[in-house]
């Protein structure tokens, strides 16, 4: 048993840009401090921005593909539409 969870799902988030830098600098504090809580609490394994700097990239563990996918809906950037989240399981 991983973290508690009966049957662990490990999942692969894109975080592709949506809006504009100047959008998205705006929520990068809310989004720093999301990633820390996550990463604190054991849902999210390694998270960074690809070579470009244009995707963002995050490993998230839960119970579901549901979950990780509701977890990883409540990044500030994704909550505020400057990018989209594409998850793979």
């Amino acid at each position: 048993m991983v973290c508690g969870l009966r049957s662990a799902v490990w999942c692969l988030v894109l975080s592709h840009p949506t809006g504009t830098a100047e959008e998205r600098q705006q929520h990068y504090e809310a989004h720093h401090a999301w990633l820390e809580t996550e990463h604190r609490a054991g849902r999210l394994l390694v998270s960074g921005p690809t070579i470009d700097r244009g995707t963002g990239i995050y490993v998230v563990l839960a119970g579901s593909l549901e979950e990780a996918r509701d977890i990883a809906a409540a990044d500030p950037y994704h909550l505020k539409g400057v990018r989209r989240l594409e998850i793979v399981q």
